[in-house]
């Protein structure tokens, strides 16, 4: 048993380490001098019973998929946290080539798995039951993959609020982290975000156990969702959520019940914990703006550098990922060439683009997103034709597009640099010197700057 623990709140789990096809559930115990929350950040908890003065009772159930993780169990009661991690030995294969028809078994930590009969292209997969942390098997001498995916090892558990929107409070985040086989994880680095408040830095105040700060100031009612990832492991961040209302729920009668069921005045056990989600979302619009600069090109002999300032607001408060936004580019194309003996003719087109855009945008690491976009644009030429000390002819025209965008981005701290592709299509302008609609392609590298 691995715990961690305050003064007068700790927590232990009998067994300490499930088998999967061996331990339908562990029995934990809480030690504690309130009723305590708990959560776990794999499979679920029951509500805790009080089985003494001091003492409550509480099941856990490990996930249904049966693969091998680390279950952290944390119980938070008075001001203070402890936690427990439970290793949960989960099902496996490990494929093995020998000769066909061969007997062949394998072992891991320990124990004996097998014996399995290759098939007739001498492959043999043997089912094994697999400690966390383990990628292989042994037979003999030799050393066998074992096809298991990655485990979540950092949890995320809130303390004590209020849950009103309309007052100011900071609500304590605990992050707890282990290595693959549950041991307590010193010195991770972890990266905190939240939808709604003010976070602190993140500090760790024992193995395994970091501590940071929500600071909430009143506003509307609504879900905040909080996310902690470790740095090594963006994409198994844990994420708990806090739901502020806009008036205290009504208050509960206690009703009587027999020992050893605890009875409470203001607050009631919560309901079974499943494991945290795995994703973070924003609710709240923010607002970016990016410069960019690339290259236009229509593939026949129209061509001009770009220059461009987009503003944007982002919200995911429908779901997705999505973002409005706002462009104007500018771009020249100079041309000349001889159009007779001794004469040049030469051209000069001012182009600017307006792009209104709708996009939606997809994470796919801590750092890194990528981006759809599409929406009307309108183009605005200027151009210049004549010959070289001759006479020149000028026409202004305007004419509706449309275009379609692609990007990606990598996040470094306040600015974040970005490659887009983007494929226009505008309408013949009418102007008597510009005939013929423009078919574009460009490619933009920018840096953005957002609120958040």
């Amino acid at each position: 048993m691995t715990a961690a623990a305050l003064i007068a709140l700790a927590i232990s789990a009998e067994p300490s380490l499930i088998r999967i096809g061996r331990d339908a559930q562990a029995a934990l115990t809480i030690e504690s001098r309130s009723v305590p929350a708990l959560s776990s950040s794999a499979g679920r908890v029951g509500a805790p019973r009080l089985t003494a003065e001091g003492k409550y009772a509480a099941d856990y159930f490990p996930p249904d998929d049966g693969q091998p993780c680390v279950a952290i169990v944390a119980a938070v009661a008075g001001g203070e946290i402890a936690w427990i991690a439970i290793p949960i030995w989960g099902e496996g294969d490990a494929v093995v080539k020998t000769r066909p028809g061969g007997s062949i078994s394998v072992d891991i930590s320990g124990q004996t798995f097998g014996p399995v009969v290759a098939d007739e292209h001498g492959q043999a997969v043997v089912p094994v039951v697999v400690p966390p942390g383990v990628q292989e098997a042994r037979h003999g001498k030799r050393t066998i993959p074992i096809h298991v995916p990655p485990a979540r090892t950092v949890h995320l558990v809130l303390g004590e609020a209020a849950r009103r929107a309309d007052v100011a409070q900071t609500v304590a985040l605990y992050v707890i982290a282990v290595t693959a086989q549950g041991a307590p994880r010193s010195g991770a680095a972890i990266r905190l975000r939240s939808t709604r408040g003010r976070l602190s830095a993140v500090q760790e105040r024992g193995p395994g156990l970091s501590e940071a700060s929500l600071a909430l100031t009143p506003a509307a009612a609504g879900v905040v969702r909080i996310t902690a990832a470790l740095e090594d492991a963006p994409r198994l961040p844990a994420e708990a959520a806090l739901t502020l209302e806009e008036k205290p729920p009504e208050p509960i009668e206690p009703s009587p019940a027999p020992e050893p069921v605890a009875v409470l005045s203001e607050r009631r056990p919560p309901d079974p914990v499943d494991a945290a989600a795995s994703s973070a979302s924003r609710n709240w619009p923010s607002i970016a703006v990016s410069a960019k600069a690339g290259f236009l090109s229509n593939f026949s002999g129209f061509s001009a550098p770009l220059a461009g300032l987009e503003a944007a607001v982002r919200s995911d408060h429908f779901g997705p990922k999505l973002a409005l936004s706002i462009e104007v580019d500018y771009g020249r194309h100079d041309q000349s060439e001889a159009v007779a003996t001794g004469v040049v003719g030469q051209s000069r087109t001012d182009l600017m683009l307006v792009h209104v855009s709708a996009a939606w945008r997809r994470d796919f690491s801590d750092r890194d997103l990528f981006w759809v976009a599409a929406g009307p644009s309108a183009a605005a030429y200027w151009t210049t034709v004549g010959v070289v000390g001759g006479t020149e002819r000028r026409a202004f025209a305007m004419a509706p597009g449309f275009q379609a965008a692609f990007g990606a981005e990598h996040k470094l701290g306040l600015a974040t640099p970005f490659l887009e592709a983007r494929a226009g299509w505008v309408a013949s302008p009418g102007s008597p010197i510009l005939t013929g609609p423009l078919r574009t392609f460009s490619l933009l590298a920018g840096v953005r700057l957002e609120t958040r």
